[in-house]
């Protein structure tokens, strides 16, 4: 959808000349990829509508879709990766103390993040968050998604919401990152009101809404990074129509988690603002494939229905002829009739293997074949372990964006509505005195690695060093607090430092006392 103004919008209000600039040219950096998103989308997401299509369609087109494999391989990778990342029955993270806080201090703030932790998890988990993040991880496997979370009521207090990739329009800033969004959409006359209470309407929308409220105007959503403010993060957000040049309602957020939307990608380099992602790389081999399919049932048809051919006996009427059971066709004396051609397969039989191939590639690309098929020789344990490790390695690069991009984006603004709705009270997630520490299955996986490198080193100990001089070189206590952080222990369940102490003193005392019990008996 092309912003309908000119080159140099002006208007009364500088804040809001600033926003229509500025979404206009998120919307010709759109326009340079739409050509091969609405091809992602028709081959991979047939079924989604698209309204700001190239083509102009806003219902589902799948006259063209010959094959399954795309469709069917982008929804099993947006599930991986949402397990991977936020999983249903796990830690998805936790919030820890960071490397400015002292040792003697982190035990005891660990424990009292332990809670909010919860609350955050507990919060996310009973929100639409899995439906609605599953549906964004379908446009961040073409390229970007993008979600909304809400501030809500008592029953829900963060809805979230996907917004359509074709209905986004994303901008960078001075530091390549996406500092800008804009939500073009048509709004009826009688739910501008309903969707901005606060918002004021010129005197067309206001006419509109009483003479005719299902006239739709075409509304912007803006938010912009404000990189004026220093040393604290400040986003505003515009309500805009761009034809009339009017702002219907403008405001600030401030804050760590201020950020109004979440935006994901599955690579994007320095410059873009798009990101690309696999069913992009494999578009090529998706459109192949979906041609060969083509091919393959067109030949099929013909296989089936035949080609006939017929003498013009004056006799037969083509245009009345019916190739069905128990039909009878008048033919003249001496004349073939119908008579159907043999249709050799031409070489299509080669068409499987070239399937085969698409098909492979395509399931590679997506990260669909990490295990192999399921209908062959089941693998060892030992296989199995290192083609799980290989998937690890061969998903490090867009996980490690998702843990970024989407996990502390979520939890972040979580956090930020949490409390500003009073639910606790949380200084800035930073990094540095507190940071978010990811627990998801692939993060562990990593874990496990560097905990079965120091068991290894502690056996070669015992081995041959034996456990006396095993203890005098490993501090077993702070062994166990390493291994309870690596393997994502309840800090709860870990005793302090301070009350470590006090109860290696009581122990003392209490082995003293017996000692000197059994002295006096020693004695008499």
């Amino acid at each position: 959808m092309a912003a309908d103004y000119t080159d140099t919008p002006s208007s009364d209000d500088k804040g809001l000349d600033l926003f229509l600039r500025r979404y206009q040219r998120a919307q010709k950096r759109k326009d340079l990829s739409q050509t091969i998103i609405d091809q992602c989308y028709e081959f991979a997401l047939p079924v989604r509508e698209r309204p700001y299509s190239d083509k102009g369609l806003e219902r589902p087109d799948t006259d063209n879709l010959f094959d399954s494999t795309a469709p069917a391989a982008l929804q099993d990778l947006a599930s991986q990766m949402l397990d991977d990342v936020w999983p249903v029955d796990a830690k998805p993270f936790e919030l820890t103390s960071g490397p400015d806080i002292p040792p003697d201090m982190a035990e005891e703030l660990n424990k009292n993040l332990s809670p909010i932790t919860d609350d955050i998890i507990s919060t996310v988990n009973n929100s639409n968050f899995r439906n609605e993040a599953h549906e964004a991880l379908q446009d961040w496997g073409i390229g970007t998604g993008v979600l909304l979370p809400e501030e809500g009521d008592a029953l829900d207090p963060v809805r979230f919401r996907c917004l359509p990739l074709p209905e986004v329009c994303l901008d960078t800033g001075p530091f390549d990152t996406v500092d800008a969004m804009f939500r073009p959409r048509e709004v009826k006359a009688a739910d501008l009101k309903i969707l901005w209470p606060d918002g004021t309407l010129n005197e067309e929308m206001t006419q509109a809404t009483k003479e005719a409220p299902e006239r739709k105007f075409l509304v912007v959503e803006g938010s912009m990074r404000d990189w004026t403010a220093k040393n604290t993060e400040t986003w505003t957000f515009c309500v805009f129509a761009p034809k009339e040049k009017y702002k219907i309602q403008d405001g600030k957020f401030t804050g760590d988690g201020s950020k109004p939307f979440v935006d994901f990608s599955f690579t994007r380099v320095a410059g873009e603002v798009m990101g690309r992602g696999p069913v992009m790389i494999a578009l090529p081999d998706i459109k192949t494939l979906n041609l060969v399919k083509q091919f393959v049932l067109e030949n099929a048809d013909l296989a089936i229905a035949g080609v006939w051919q017929a003498e013009d006996d004056g006799v037969l009427n083509l245009d009345t002829v019916r190739i069905e059971p128990r039909t009878i066709i008048p033919k003249a004396p001496g004349s073939k009739g119908l008579e159907r051609l043999d249709i050799k397969d031409a070489g299509f039989n080669i068409a499987e293997i070239v399937i085969a191939d698409l098909q492979n590639s395509i399931k590679q690309i997506m990260f669909g074949d990490d295990l192999g098929e399921p209908n062959k020789t089941p693998f060892t344990a030992t296989e199995v372990l290192e083609r799980t490790a290989n998937r690890a390695r061969r998903r490090a690069g867009p996980y490690n964006r998702l843990v970024n991009e989407l996990l502390f984006q979520v939890v972040r603004r979580v956090a930020y509505i949490r409390i500003k709705q009073g639910a606790f009270k949380l200084p800035a997630l930073d990094g540095r005195a507190i940071r978010i520490r990811p627990l998801a299955p692939i993060t562990r996986a990593q874990a496990q690695d560097e905990i079965l490198r120091h068991m290894r080193f502690m056996e070669m100990m015992l081995t041959t060093q034996g456990p006396q001089q095993t203890a005098m070189l490993v501090n077993g206590e702070e062994w166990g607090r390493w291994l309870s952080k690596k393997m994502g222990v309840e800090p709860n369940l870990i005793r302090g430092r301070i009350e470590a102490k006090q109860m290696q003193q009581a122990v003392a005392a209490m082995s003293a006392l017996s000692a000197a019990g059994d002295a006096g008996l020693t004695k008499q």
